[in-house]
């Protein structure tokens, strides 16, 4: 039972929607700034939902253009970085799964960091966004420099 909920997996938006969860799972899902929220299914045990861009820290606020709309780049930011964490924190025994648009880079990005961090089993690898990883990986040390992953448990 214990290897079972120390899993992550990530996943693309169209996965997640026809996805039936269990009550024990959780989910963080991530958007496009702008689109719609993915349609999941009820039955989450709980839910994260986040809207940033699949880029590096160095485009943030960059201004672009789609369809000849323009509108501004939005990297992975702090808080939604602690968010993260927080969430991890509530659901640290469950099963997490990640999605985001494609389900690649950003999603990849937070199973890596769950796989390196927090000794969650993943059969993915992935494209993991760079700043996605390195922003967790910072707002946790900076919160907690002193405790290890395997500490966590002790704190719930």
């Amino acid at each position: 039972m214990f290897e079972y909920h120390r899993k992550a997996s990530f996943h693309s938006r169209e996965w997640i929607e026809s996805y039936s969860p269990r009550t024990d799972e959780a989910l963080i899902s991530i958007r496009d700034p702008g689109k719609e929220l993915a349609r999941i299914k009820s039955g989450w045990h709980d839910v994260l939902f986040l809207a940033f861009h699949d880029i590096d820290a160095k485009d943030d606020g960059r201004e672009v253009r789609s369809f000849g709309e323009p509108y501004i780049l939005q990297a992975m930011r702090r808080e939604q970085a602690q968010d993260v964490l927080n969430f991890v924190r509530r659901n640290h025994d469950r099963r997490i799964y990640v999605n985001c648009e494609a389900g690649i880079s950003r999603s990849a990005g937070v199973v890596a960091w769950l796989v390196e961090n927090w000794g969650y089993k993943s059969p993915e690898r992935g494209l993991p966004n760079i700043h996605v990883l390195s922003l967790l990986r910072r707002v946790e040390r900076e919160e907690r420099p002193s405790l290890r992953p395997e500490d966590y448990e002790f704190l719930f």
